[in-house]
């Protein structure tokens, strides 16, 4: 320390000498800088030369205030640092003061994302320095560009940057030039690691780091413009804060993810200073998506090729949740930004995650605030609102023929209210929320005694209160205002009025959203005779009602009349407005809806996906009808095992839902419980479970507890449930969902009817037949009492209860409930839908327990006739599963096929899942790699890895008869949800049982044991192969044990099925022995795929 003196180990006088640099600067309002010692050439420190135990090797850079070298550090440890020095020329005591204050911010931060401080000194010159870590990186946005990265994977990287500025927050430290060349982008671990550099303009928020920088940067701009927040490029103001990082952070996540900043900055510095200030602080941002949209042709083209996706792609990423953040993280008012970088952050792990984000478009209250400030004369108070809102509806409606300024004072008068009346958030008066509905409510008493005398003025206010009670679900007091306004428009109008019509039409679609689907047909059936009448059926107005009054076909099941009506509606859009038309894309979706219900998979499939695609070139954002059909393909998507473009398209119907419905309705819940089907069927049941319990949580801190939070969404937690044999919460979710909807609707209402439906199948799972028999009778007749009662839910009741009398032994009564289903989906369905096989496997199941072959027979070769069909007529063609073993490992590798066409057996909208999912019900779909067993014997195994295509992919050891795919078997097996199962058919042509331990209680490896004695058939598992244990279940009383009568000579071996109809399944098994008189020796050498379809055998290698 010769020349140079270093904060770092450095004696308490030397220290004392150092930070009695500039001490004197006590006047930070002067510029003075400090008087030059010699030329700048001289100060300049050159590459070669040493800074104390510092030799610089060349200039990596320079700043506003410094300049960087690439130095080697020559004791105690030989390394590359980054060293700055304040640049020659801007010595100034103030710069200096501020200089001090980076030194110790660094110092007092340790974080991954940010660069190490080693060391500080003076140079030989009395210029201060310090020496950091040599980050080897470029900045962030080069790095993501340069890499092509996608917008999730920069989002990633960007909670990184998040991290690091929230801990220097923590430490006191706001870092003021938040830019990309201050995020250096680094590889460690061969993973990009950004690193926040450049504490330079630092100021501590709970310390003071020094005496000088209290008194710093009056009067002078410190930053880069386009990254600074408009109290920070104010020079007056000098109440900085964490929020003004947080601005620079969404300028720097705008950039990002759009590839384009905010505020042009070319244009900023042609502005000058002032120029820049303006724009800045009062200019409003557009969205990123907007943003982009609006540049050139060749910029676009760069930011897309840039994030590996497509214009419209990344158009309907940015649009809703990124949108909002960036806005929110920018706003202008500091107090409508996240509080902190780690707010930020949460948002986007929530945008991630596919859950509800805080921020938001800017709320109609909010707009209608700042209207109330620019116009104070006009309106003052929520009172006065609510009086203009109200007088302006009477003057547009009365007063029409008055002059042009007048009808423009009275149009903005009236979209003021709509705007206030439309808000949904809250509209904030003082320390107060008030609530839209407090709003509306206030709105309501004034209405009677306000236009008592002005009948269809006070009609024409109660059908727009209608509509928006019915906008924050508040569905009662919506009917109350709309069945009012319909009675004084019939009454003064008549019946056939347009505006009559219109308010028929409100309320059609105000039960439809209730849930009342009875009502809605009938009201909008009347609705679409009136437009017809007096607009045509051409008419956009026509259409839209064609395709809500279709919509309402499908709920009711009523598949023929819904795909009949809204195929007219489609056809009829398309060629009289055009394919890329809104009312066109709405018919087309909810026309795909109604061939999905059909069971016409291929074309629903088509219709839809040429519909969201043919939207987002049009780049129509999705409403509520796009967000539930869209929400439709995903589901299918899942089940064809495309998880990655089912989770996307989820999750954009759960956004778009969201917006439109709010995050607890009952459509975004059908879109949270999609999305957490599709996690369940990759085996994710953990995060499925948690996605499920959030969104019902969230509804409830929102609302709390309302009934319409349990009727919309508990169902769909229920039936979760009753999917994984978690019977005790699934009684407690659908019994709490079922009073709930008693106590709101009653007995005939959809969702009472679908509780009982739920509540039925639990207790016959149960074995509380009794009770389960009450509750599926009560939903077979509410059904019935339905006009138009031979539905697809009609079909699906009986179904359920048919199930039940068969395990009650009440055979004839099962016979007649199976016959009737059957009839009712050949008429409704097309042929050979999966619903109807599975009814025609219910006869043969029953037929079998009945004790008649012939029977069971009969409709077997049916079945079997009907997969053929399917499959040649749909182009599956069951892939060859195979087995590889490695000598050297003694391990085999199984590949299995996908299932046959039957496995999309779920239906899409309206339904619930069958409590089972067992993949060999009465007849069997699996890749088996087996030898002969003679008499007794077992098989061991260690399930190494499960690669699987599904929820359902099974891997085990299996006994069983024959090869044909309805024999007698025994197996155990292992899933990826982390469940143990014994699998058994006792009989030819009889159902397949399971005995499964709890999801959850299995980890891979794991060890399975099959063994047969006297035919006798026990199944156990093990976690180390020593210790063994039965497979239990708690919540059967089905034992791991059985008797199942076989030949003497049998097949045993490994057996692996995909779960998936497009998907193959990988697993890894070793350690396999077998005991017993075992034919042919050597490993297992002969595979075979059983199922309905003939397979050929596959060879090992």
């Amino acid at each position: 320390m010769a020349q140079t003196d270093s904060i770092f180990g450095a004696e308490p006088d030397r220290v004392k000498k150092l930070l009695a640099v500039g001490a004197e600067a006590h006047d930070m309002a002067s510029e003075e800088p400090a008087p030059p010692t010699a030329s700048i050439g001289a100060l300049m420190e050159k590459p070669g030369t040493c800074t104390g135990r510092y030799k610089l090797l060349r200039v990596l850079g320079e700043g506003g205030m410094g300049i960087v070298y690439l130095a080697q550090q020559q004791e105690p440890v030989k390394r590359e640092v980054a060293l700055k020095v304040i640049k020659p020329g801007m010595d100034s005591k103030r710069v200096i003061a501020r200089f001090e204050a980076e030194q110790q911010a660094l110092a007092l931060m340790e974080h991954p994302h940010v660069a190490r401080v080693h060391d500080a000194g003076l140079t030989p010159s009395g210029r201060p320095y310090f020496v950091m870590e040599h980050v080897k990186g470029v900045p962030i946005t080069e790095y993501c560009d340069k890499h092509r990265l996608t917008v999730e994977e920069r989002l990633r990287l960007f909670l990184h940057v998040c991290e690091a500025i929230q801990h220097a927050h923590q430490k006191g430290i706001i870092h003021r030039d938040i830019k990309p060349s201050n995020i250096l982008v680094t590889i460690e671990d061969e993973e990009a690691t950004p690193k926040v550099i450049d504490f330079g303009v630092a100021r501590a928020i709970s310390q003071s780091l020094t005496e000088r920088t209290l008194h710093t940067e009056q009067g002078q701009l410190v930053g880069t413009p386009e990254y600074m927040s408009p109290e920070q490029i104010d020079l007056s103001n000098q109440d900085i804060d964490t929020r003004t990082d947080v601005y620079s952070l969404g300028i720097l996540l705008y950039e990002l993810i759009a590839g384009i900043l905010p505020f042009d900055p070319q244009t900023l510095r042609e502005h000058g200073i002032d120029g820049a200030r303006k724009i800045i602080c009062e200019e409003d941002p557009q969205t990123p998506s907007t943003r982009l949209s609006r540049t050139s042709i060749e910029e676009l083209t760069k930011s897309v090729q840039r994030r590996r996706t497509s214009l419209r792609q990344l158009q309907w990423r940015l649009r809703s949740d990124l949108d909002w953040i960036a806005l929110k993280a920018i706003e202008k008012d500091r107090i409508r930004r996240y509080a902190s970088a780690g707010e930020l952050a949460a948002d986007i792990h929530r945008h991630l995650n596919h859950e509800p984000v805080t921020a938001g478009r800017p709320s109609m209250a909010y707009k209608a605030r700042k209207f109330v400030r620019r116009n104070r004369a006009l309106v003052t108070g929520l009172a006065a609102v609510l009086v203009v809102l109200l007088a302006g509806i009477i003057v547009s409606l009365a007063f029409a023929a008055r002059t042009e300024r007048a009808r423009k004072e009275a149009t903005a008068v009236a979209d003021f209210l709509q705007e206030v009346f439309g808000a949904i958030d809250a509209w904030n008066q003082g320390s107060r929320q008030v609530s839209i509905k407090e709003i509306l409510d206030a709105a309501s008493e004034t209405v009677s005694d306000q236009f008592g005398d002005m009948p269809l003025q006070e009609a024409s206010i109660r059908k727009t209160l209608g509509s928006l009670y019915s906008g924050v679900a508040e569905f009662r007091e919506a009917e109350r205002h709309l069945m009012r306004s319909l009675e004084i428009f019939t009454r003064e109008l008549g019946r056939e009025d347009p505006q009559t019509v219109e308010v028929m039409d409100q309320l059609g679609r105000l039960y439809w959203v209730w849930w009342r689907y009875q009502e809605a047909e009938s009201y909008l059936s009347e609705a679409l005779q009136g437009k017809r009448r007096r607009l045509g059926s051409d008419h956009p107005d026509t259409l839209d009602t064609m395709a809500w009054l279709g919509w309402t076909y499908s709920a009711l099941g009523r598949a023929k009349e819904a795909e009949s009506l809204l195929a007219e509606a489609y056809e009829t859009a398309r060629r009289t407005l055009g394919e890329s038309d809104r009312t066109t894309l709405e018919c087309m979706c909810r026309y795909g809806g109604a061939l999905l219900l059909r069971g016409r998979y291929a074309e629903a499939q088509r219709v839809l996906h040429d519909a969201l695609e043919l939207s987002q070139e049009a780049l129509i954002p999705i409403n509520p009808s796009l967000a539930y059909h869209t929400a439709l393909l995903g589901r299918l998507y899942s089940r064809q095992g495309r998880y990655q473009e089912a989770e996307e398209l989820l999750g954009r119907a759960f956004t778009a839902s969201r917006d439109a419905w709010g995050a607890h309705s009952g459509g975004t819940f059908h879109c949270v419980a999609a999305l957490a089907e599709n996690y369940a069927r990759q085996g994710r049941i953990a995060e499925a479970e948690a996605l499920m319990l959030n969104a019902l949580q969230r509804g409830e801190r929102m609302d709390g507890p309302r009934p319409e939070i349990a009727v919309q969404t508990l169902p769909y937690l229920g039936f979760f449930y009753l999917w994984q044999k978690r019977y005790d919460d699934a009684e407690r979710c659908v019994s709490e969902s079922l009073r709930a909807s008693l106590d709101s609707h009653g007995e005939d209402h959809p969702i009472t009817f679908l509780n009982r439906i739920a509540l039925g199948m639990v207790y016959r799972e149960q074995g509380r037949y009794d009770q389960a028999e009450t509750q599926l009778t009560k939903a077979v007749e509410s059904i019935l009492h339905f006009p138009g009662n031979q539905s697809i839910r009609t079909a699906d009741a009986m179904h359920q209860l048919a199930a039940l009398c068969q395990k009650q032994g009440k055979f004839a009564e099962a016979e007649e409930l199976h016959l009737g289903v059957l009839k009712i989906r050949r008429n409704l369905l097309v042929e050979n839908h999966p619903h109807t096989l599975g009814t025609i496997r219910g006869l043969i199941a029953l037929y079998t327990a009945w004790d008649k072959p012939q029977e069971a027979r009969k409709w077997f070769s049916e079945l079997e006739t009907a997969y053929a069909n399917q499959s040649a007529a749909h182009q599956y063609a069951r892939a060859r599963g195979t087995v590889d073993y490695d000598p050297a490992t003694e391990a085999y590798t199984l590949a299995a096929s996908p299932l046959a066409p039957w496995a999309l057996e779920k239906e899409l909208n309206f339904s619930y899942p069958e409590p089972t999912s067992e993949m060999w019900h009465v007849c069997d779909d699996l890749q088996l790699s087996y030898k002969k067993l003679h008499g007794d014997g077992s098989i061991t195994a260690k399930i190494e890895s499960i690669e699987p295509a599904h929820y359902g992919t099974q891997a085990g050891v299996m006994i069983r008869n024959t090869l044909d795919s309805t024999a007698p078997h025994a197996s155990i097996v292992i899933t990826p949800s982390g469940e143990a199962a014994f699998q058994c058919r006792t009989v030819e042509l009889g159902a397949t049982h399971s005995t499964k331990c709890s999801i959850n209680s299995v980890e891979l490896p794991h060890w399975v044991r099959l063994t047969r004695k006297d035919n006798r058939f026990t199944a156990q598992r093990s976690s180390d192969g020593v210790d063994w244990q039965t497979v239990q279940d708690e919540s059967s009383d089905r034992a791991s044990s059985i008797e199942i009568s076989m030949d003497e000579t049998v097949h045993i071996g490994l057996a692996v099925t995909s779960g998936n109809p497009t998907n193959s399944a990988q697993v890894r098994i070793t350690h396999v022995t077998v005991t017993g008189l075992v034919t042919p020796d050597g490993p297992f050498a002969q595979s075979n795929g059983i199922g309905l379809l003939e397979v050929s055998s596959t060879t090992s290698r």
